[in-house]
């Protein structure tokens, strides 16, 4: 136990606490990873920003104020609170009025940032400096658990037996060995409420992992309040008033919550005088600020939601006992373990009596951090060491596994299996609940590589269609996003005015601040300006984007793992198979091979019930079922991805007409008419390099508006940004659209999958008769089924047409080693039946028939 602790000391700072351990589940890593750095990296922003904008505070000072007076302004309202009255009123002359409209936050915005960052931190920090005093070292059995994913067969059943052992031995070690009345109370209660935190009863690692989820879910509620405390203001409905906005209006302008132009009052001492200002000032910082909480709302929104789920999933495994056996049996069911009405009482105290809590926790956090194929080979070991020790024959009530005072062991007394009236009667058990929230090694390799290399250079488990939209596009945005930011320094300030001849040097800057920071708009050189405010403002733009093209691949990469398949490793182990030696070629095919057919057999329903045959038969046709059982989950889930990508590309035109209030889908073509038509460019209205702008100076009950003519040398970058932009997501628009039909004509119509997979057996021979014909067709619909059809087209896709070949035979092989050659295909269906027996309705027969 000491040891974890200090090594959680010593790695708070390191690359590990960045990257995240193993040791908890993929909604802890998004609140004590992500979040602390992207609340990092908004403070970062923040406190550069003023270095990107000039003055983090421009002033309007009075006329007879020099340079060392305006200096003096601007510094002492920075540092002091400004205040916000709406353009329209008018400045009360009672002091505490306006104190009480004071803005108390945007100096401190970087320092409350870093503070919610180590907020998210500390449930981490907790958990990991104390979870090593149960004995066991969560992070590296579970990396262990990881690396045995694709390991080789040898390797991965010695890990799996070195796991189990380790197992073993720690839950013998945490048994009490004192046998008292007060030991058996405490006992009896921790069994009950596990938040006892019972090192000796089996529950101090579910208890604490319990109060460490109640942690994350009270500090993403506290943030809401810390931040409404922090900005005065009712911060909980911020996002709620934003949408409404949207909605209502259409477009978007400034918050008063973010005020751009604030008041600021000082007074300046000379002997027994006593002098009274009040300076208009812009916060050009507010930019930033108002879109950083913005979005820093609807992301604590959705963590609320996905934390405060994910605490009540934990809370439902752990509160009730059933869900124990249920999950041990669940894998016993899967591997033929449980065949007798003796088995499933056993199986009871295995869950029960032999792992408790802290065991099922401990597998279960095996399990997200690897895959149900590895645990269940762990459990099989696990209960095979447990019948050994307990023994196999004795009767299930009276095997209790905590050894007694003075450490012996309890005579058991023995079960005749042929007496029937001991077996067990077990009704059946409807299996409505499937755990949702069991996320396996990609969806925890997708956060951890978001900002990773293999981000960029892109994984293995989808196609190039794919990698264009999340990768080459992204990139090519981000270029645009450091060329715009750039440009001012290329070209000097983002924005001149030509201001009236009595401004100073402080006017002239304050002009040129908020006019950079509002709207300006665009009147023709030939036109009248409007005397109308409101036909001004009508004018207006906004020339802001926004990078949707990553969010489809993110969801793949945290949700492909729920199929319990490694993708992105399959498919790189595929592409190394290419061109390796011969040896090696033929040892990968294997591997891999030998790994798909444990993962479709590991993925068959277990149960037999009216509901289930119902629902396979929906899924066979409806592949958006998303059954994982029914073999259609990856399928329907990428044909989802490939939807949020075509969505996505349509989407941006609507977006960029949002925020450029144009009609910008149509102007690509705008651009090839008028160059057809003119045979020469010339500067397009939607991209003005002249603009004008509007401002107003208050002055106590005065108010003077201002219209200065400003020119945008940025928008010289920015137009052909978005004639590029425009031709890019238009061809981008057609390749995706295509490719998504594609992938629906592949999926929605069973005849393809048979005549993917015989593409392949004809080309090695493997068809010869109209038996293999038929058989062909049960190993494409009943054997492989949607989603092993999928992982093979991914794999072609990354690798080549010869190393499915390969794959494909060998994986016929294995399908008819399992279910046989001689066996009349109509019979053969691939799906086991309760308690593994045989049934005359269409599922499993090894027996051999004669076709003749």
């Amino acid at each position: 136990g000491e040891y974890e602790m200090i090594g959680a000391l010593g790695s708070i700072v390191s690359w590990s606490s960045v990257s995240g351990s193993a040791d908890d589940d993929w909604i802890d890593r998004v609140n004590h990873i992500w979040t602390v750095l992207l609340l990092a990296l908004f403070a970062v922003v923040v406190t550069s920003g003023q270095y990107i904008l000039g003055d983090a505070i421009q002033c309007w000072t009075p006329a007879q104020f020099t340079g060392q007076f305006n200096s003096y302004a601007k510094s002492i309202c920075w540092i002091s609170n400004t205040y916000y009255i709406p353009q329209g009123d008018t400045i009360p002359e009672n002091i505490a009025t306006r104190q009480d409209a004071e803005i108390t936050y945007y100096q401190w915005v970087p320092i409350i940032l870093l503070f919610q960052a180590l907020m998210f931190k500390i449930p981490n920090i907790a958990w990991r400096l104390l979870n090593g005093y149960s004995g066991i070292n969560m992070d590296k059995i579970c990396t262990l658990s990881e690396s045995t994913l694709m390991a080789a067969p040898d390797d991965r059943l010695k890990n799996i037996s070195h796991i189990a052992k380790y197992m073993h031995r720690w839950i013998e070690s945490q048994r009490d060995f004192h046998d008292n009345a007060l030991v058996r109370m405490r006992r009896r209660v921790s069994s009950v409420i596990i938040f006892c935190l019972g090192k000796r009863d089996g529950t101090f690692l579910t208890g604490y992992y319990i109060f460490i989820k109640f942690l994350y879910a009270a500090n993403v509620v506290g943030q809401f309040f810390l931040l409404n405390a922090f900005m005065a203001t009712d911060y909980n409905v911020f996002g709620f008033e934003v949408m409404s906005y949207l909605f209502t209006n259409g477009e978007w302008t400034p918050s008063p919550r973010f005020p751009r132009v604030t008041l600021c009052d000082f007074v300046i001492r000379q002997l027994s005088n006593h002098h009274r200002y009040t300076v208009q000032c812009v916060l050009p910082l507010n930019l930033f600020n108002e879109k950083i909480f913005i979005f820093l709302w609807f992301w604590l929104f959705l963590m609320a939601f996905l934390t405060f789920f994910n605490f009540a999933s934990w809370l439902y495994y752990t509160l009730f006992k059933e869900n124990r056996t249920r999950y041990v049996k669940k894998y016993l069911n899967l591997c033929n373990e449980i065949s007798t009405g003796f088995d499933k009482k056993l199986a009871r105290k295995f869950a029960d009596d032999y792992l408790r809590n802290d065991g099922i926790f401990v597998l279960r956090v095996i399990e997200k951090n690897s895959s149900g194929m590895v645990l269940c080979d762990l459990v099989i070991s696990l209960w095979k060491l447990f019948k050994e020790e307990y023994g196999t024959a004795k009767k299930p009530e009276v095997i209790d596994t905590e050894p007694v005072k003075n450490g012996k062991k309890i005579h058991f007394e023995y079960l005749d299996l042929n007496t029937s009236s001991n077996a067990m009667i077990v009704g059946i058990v409807l299996y409505f609940y499937k755990e949702l929230t069991t996320i396996r090694i990609q969806s925890i390799g997708a956060l951890g590589s978001i900002v990773s290399w293999s981000s960029v250079s892109g994984s293995a488990d989808d196609d190039w269609i794919d990698r264009v939209n999340h990768i080459w596009t992204v990139l090519l945005l981000a270029l645009f996003a450091v060329v715009v930011t750039s440009g001012q320094y290329i070209l000097g300030d983002a924005i001149q005015c030509w201001t009236p001849a009595e401004f100073t040097g402080q006017f002239n800057s304050y002009a040129k601040s908020i006019c950079w920071i509002s709207n300006t708009y665009y009147i023709p050189q030939g036109d009248v300006i409007p005397e109308n405010i409101a036909k001004r403002d009508r004018t207006r733009k906004s020339l802001t984007t926004t990078l949707m093209f990553k969010i489809p691949n993110i969801a793949w990469r945290l949700l492909n793992g729920y199929s319990g398949i490694n993708m992105d490793k399959i498919c790189t182990l595929s592409e190394s198979t290419l061109m390796a030696a011969p040896d090696d070629r033929l040892k990968n095919i294997s591997h891999i091979a030998k790994y798909m057919h444990r993962w479709i057999e590991s993925q068959r329903d277990f149960h037999d019930n009216a509901l289930v045959r119902m629902r396979r038969r929906v899924s066979s046709v409806i592949i958006f079922c998303l059954g994982k059982r029914d073999g259609t989950f990856l399928t329907g889930y990428y044909i989802f991805i490939k939807f949020l990508y075509a969505a996505n590309v349509v989407g941006q035109f609507f977006l960029l007409n949002a925020f450029m209030a144009t009609d910008y889908n149509v102007f690509g073509f705008e651009v090839m008419s008028y160059l057809f038509t003119n045979g020469e460019w010339t500067p397009s209205p939607r991209f003005p390099r002249v603009t004008l702008c509007d401002f107003v100076i208050r002055q106590l009950s005065n108010h003077h508006r201002y219209t200065v003519q400003c020119v945008l040398p940025l928008n010289l970058f920015n137009e052909k940004i978005f004639i590029f932009l425009w031709f890019w997501l238009f061809l981008m628009a057609f390749l995706t659209f295509f490719n998504f039909a594609s992938w629906l004509y592949y999926t929605l119509f069973k005849e393809n999958r048979t005549r993917y997979v015989k593409k392949y057996l004809n080309l090695c021979n493997e068809i010869s008769t109209g038996f293999d014909k038929k058989l062909a067709r049960k190993f494409a619909d009943d054997y492989l089924r949607n989603d092993g059809i999928f992982v093979l087209r991914v794999i072609e896709k990354n690798s080549s047409g010869m190393v499915l070949c390969d794959l494909v035979i060998s994986l016929w092989k294995l399908f008819k080693e399992e279910y046989g050659t001689a066996k009349k295909p109509e019979v053969i269906d691939t799906e086991p039946v309760k308690n593994g027996k045989i049934n005359n309705d269409g599922y499993i027969s090894k027996t051999p028939y004669d076709v003749s």
